[in-house]
């Protein structure tokens, strides 16, 4: 079954083309990279996952390391026109009467789940060698702690002083999911020596 929505925020519409739950053609009427990524990223997906995850995926993939840097941590309501498109996808999804599904996994993800702890481990050592090149203080047992699902926990106390830990780990963050292929890390710090003295 076809199905054919438009929905308007302001001078900004949205045109989706439903065959069942999945979105076959999405289309605005703005010129625009977000929005552009959005309709893209959005096609053959189901309406409640892009309902859902479209634009924090759209975010995701189009987020640069320097605007990071520069901008800390960026959310979907940040960038007016993906929020635009973030409401408008949703009343699609509402008005279609779909049925919820559930959370979208995207196909690296499911890859990155599918690995042991031991082939994790290597594929966040690698990353963390590079990002540390030429920083000789590197050592990474000190610096790799443990990794648990998409959470990596990481003492950086070893190489910089405390102030420098949140650009450092925005940036490695940042970094370390393009070369994962956009799984979703998490990076905790956690360090290691003042744990202990706390446990005593």
């Amino acid at each position: 079954m076809e199905n054919t929505y438009k929905v308007t925020d302001g001078d900004i519409s949205l045109t989706i083309h439903l065959t069942g739950e999945h979105i076959e053609h999405a289309s605005a009427n703005k010129e625009d990279k977000y929005v552009d990524a959005f309709c893209q990223t959005i096609t053959k997906m189901k309406v409640a996952d892009a309902a859902y995850y479209g634009a924090k995926m759209v975010l995701e993939a189009n987020t640069t390391k320097t605007h990071t840097q520069n901008k800390g941590i960026l959310f979907v309501s940040s960038i007016p026109s993906l929020a635009t498109m973030d409401t408008l996808i949703k009343e699609v999804f509402n008005l279609s009467k779909q049925p919820d599904s559930a959370r979208y996994t995207s196909t690296s993800y499911q890859a990155w789940a599918n690995l042991n702890d031991s082939a994790k481990e290597s594929a966040i050592k690698t990353v963390l060698d590079r990002f540390f090149d030429g920083n000789t203080l590197y050592d990474y047992k000190k610096v790799f702690i443990n990794c648990k699902g998409t959470c990596i926990k990481v003492d950086l106390s070893s190489l910089m002083p405390k102030s420098q830990f949140h650009h450092t780990l925005i940036e490695l963050e940042a970094q370390t999911r393009v070369k994962l292929n956009g799984v979703p890390v998490i990076f905790v710090l956690e360090e290691i020596k003042d744990a202990n003295t706390k446990r005593k």
